[in-house]
C-alpha cells in the first residue's frame, strides 16, 4: 500500500538559516481531524520528513524555544496557515519559517548615571490585570535583556529596591512612572529588539501593610495593577512588607461548615506603615435578574440569556456562568461581568454595575447580597455584508470584527466581537445595540483581545435600533 511522504526544511525567516531541533507537528484536516497528530524534530540541516501518511489534507506548524510558532503558508503572526494537500503516492516539500520573538534590551542607572548591579526587571503583558510575560535581572553594568517576548504591547518596571539608610528606590516603570497606567508602553514585535528602554528607580519610601483578621483565615491576599501576594495567617495577624505607594485591595477566604466565609478590604498605602482590621463575614450572593426595556417586568423564564462573571485579579480562575434568576455565592472583590442574548434582543442596560470598557464592573462585598439586573430589548439590529479581496474575489473564511466606539455599547455588547465570513464571503452580526461601531475584516493576532489596528483599515457607522445595515469591506493585508 502506497503512503503520501511531506517533507521540508525549517529555516530563520531573517536569516534563512536551517533550524535545528524544531518540534513540527502535521495534524490532519477534515475527515480525518480526529486523529492523533504526526510529530518530528528538524535535523541538523533543518530538514524534517513525515515518510507515511494517509492521503489528505494537513497544517503544518513548527515551534522551537525563543521563536514564535509558525505554520507554513502563514503570512503574519498568529495568522492561520494554508492546508497541504497530499495524494496516497505524494511526495509535498514544505519550508516553514520561523521568526524570532521580541527583545527589549536597557539598563538601569542610579541618580549618578551608574549602573546598578543584581536588580529584577518585569516585562508586563497588557491586560486587566497586567500579566507578567517575563524576568530578567541586571548585569555588574546594570544592564538587562528581556527575552522571548510575543507580540504585544509592554510595560516595563523596575523591582523594589530597599535601602538601610532610608532612602529606598521605588517600583519605577518605563517613563519614570510609579504605576502602569501614567508609564510609557513598549511595543514589541517579532524579530525585533528595542534597545535604550532606560530606568532610573525613584526615591521613596517602601512602606509595610500589617493587620488582623478576625475569624478562621489561613491567608490574606494582597491584589495590586501586577498581580497577588500572599502572606500567612499567625495568631490572626499578617505583614506585607515592601510596598510602594499606591491602591492595593485585601482579600481572605475560608470554606467553613457554615459556607463560605471572606474578608475585603480596598486599601491605599501612603505611609510607611497602615494597619487595618478585616472581619470574616459570610461571602456575598449575587442573583441575576432579566427585564424588559418596554414594561420594566420580569423576562420570561424560558429566555436563553445569561452572564458570565471574571473575578478581576486572578486571571487563571475560571468564569462563573449565571442565568436569568440565577444565584451564586461568589468571593468579595472586583468582578467585570459580561452579558450574552440570543439574536433577537440585546442588552438595553445593566444595573448594579459600573460601566467598563468592555464589560460592566460589580464589587461584592461580605455579609451583603447583590443583585444585577439585565433590562432587555426586543428591536436589535443587524450588520452583515460581504467580504473580498483587493483582487476583488470573494474572501472565503476571513476574520472580521467589529468593535463598539463607546464605553457603554462596549460593556452591553460583551466586548471585541469577531466572525468569519462564508463561502461566498458574507459575514453577519446579530443582537447589537444602538450605538457607534467600527468594523474591519484582517488577520489580526487572535489572541489579543485589545485590538489596536490603523484607523484607515475600519469602516465607522452609526447603527439605530432596529436597523438592518449592510456594509461590504475588503480584506486588510497585514504587511
Amino acid at each position: 500500500m502506497t503512503a503520501a511522504v511531506l517533507q521540508g526544511v525549517v529555516v530563520e525567516d531573517r536569516t534563512s538559516k536551517p533550524v535545528s531541533g524544531a518540534e513540527v507537528v502535521a495534524e490532519a484536516e477534515g475527515w480525518q481531524s480526529r486523529s492523533a497528530p504526526h510529530r518530528t524534530v528538524s535535523g541538523p540541516k533543518g530538514r524534517f520528513e513525515f515518510p507515511a501518511l494517509p492521503a489528505g489534507a494537513y497544517r503544518l506548524t513548527a515551534r522551537k524555544k525563543g521563536y514564535a510558532e509558525s505554520a507554513y503558508g502563514q503570512k503574519g503572526w498568529q495568522q492561520p496557515g494554508t492546508p497541504v494537500f497530499v495524494a496516497g503516492d505524494a511526495r509535498f516539500t514544505a519550508e516553514i519559517r520561523l521568526k524570532r520573538l521580541g527583545v527589549v534590551t536597557g539598563q538601569v542607572n542610579d541618580d549618578n548615571e551608574v549602573g546598578i548591579a543584581g536588580l529584577a526587571i518585569h516585562a508586563y503583558r497588557e491586560g486587566r490585570p497586567l500579566k507578567l510575560e517575563a524576568v530578567s535581572q541586571t548585569d555588574d553594568r546594570g544592564i538587562y535583556r528581556l527575552a522571548g517576548l510575543p507580540p504585544g504591547r509592554y510595560y516595563i518596571q523596575t523591582a523594589a529596591l530597599p535601602s538601610e539608610d532610608g532612602r529606598d528606590r521605588l517600583p519605577t516603570w518605563f517613563g519614570q512612572a510609579t504605576s502602569a497606567r501614567q508609564s510609557r508602553p513598549v511595543l514589541v514585535s517579532l524579530d525585533e529588539e528595542i534597545a535604550g528602554i532606560d530606568l532610573t528607580p525613584l526615591e521613596g519610601k517602601l512602606g509595610s501593610l500589617t493587620g488582623t483578621i478576625t475569624g478562621a483565615a489561613q491567608s490574606v491576599t494582597l491584589l495590586s495593577e501586577t498581580g497577588k501576594r500572599e502572606a500567612a495567617v499567625r495568631e490572626g495577624r499578617f505583614r506585607f512588607d515592601h510596598l510602594a505607594p499606591a491602591s492595593y485591595e485585601l482579600i481572605a477566604e475560608a470554606q467553613t461548615s457554615a459556607g463560605l466565609r471572606a474578608a475585603y478590604q480596598a486599601v491605599r498605602l501612603i505611609q510607611s506603615e497602615t494597619a487595618v482590621a478585616l472581619q470574616m463575614a459570610a461571602a456575598p450572593e449575587v442573583q441575576l435578574a432579566c427585564q424588559q426595556s418596554h414594561s420594566r417586568q420580569a423576562a420570561p423564564a424560558n429566555l436563553a440569556v445569561f452572564g458570565f462573571l471574571r473575578r478581576r485579579g486572578y486571571p487563571d480562575s475560571p468564569a462563573v456562568r449565571l442565568d436569568c434568576g440565577g444565584k451564586s455565592v461568589l468571593g468579595p472583590g472586583e468582578w467585570e461581568f459580561t452579558l450574552l442574548a440570543p439574536s433577537h434582543l440585546y442588552i438595553a442596560s445593566v444595573l448594579g454595575a459600573s460601566r467598563e470598557e468592555e464589560a460592566y464592573l460589580a464589587v461584592l462585598t461580605p455579609g451583603q447580597n447583590h443583585e444585577l439586573v439585565a433590562v432587555l430589548s426586543a428591536a436589535p439590529a443587524v450588520l452583515l455584508g460581504t467580504v473580498k479581496t483587493a483582487r476583488g474575489d470573494p474572501a472565503i473564511g476571513a476574520p472580521v470584527y467589529l468593535r463598539a466606539l463607546e464605553g457603554d455599547v462596549g460593556g452591553r455588547l460583551g466586548g471585541l466581537k469577531r466572525s468569519r465570513t462564508d463561502e461566498k464571503g458574507a459575514y453577519r452580526f446579530d443582537g447589537l445595540p444602538p450605538g457607534r461601531y467600527e468594523v474591519l475584516s484582517s488577520y489580526l493576532p487572535e489572541s489579543d483581545n485589545r485590538q489596536a489596528w490603523p484607523p484607515e483599515w475600519a469602516r465607522n457607522l452609526l447603527v439605530v435600533e432596529g436597523e438592518r445595515r449592510e456594509i461590504d469591506l475588503t480584506l486588510q493585508e497585514l504587511p
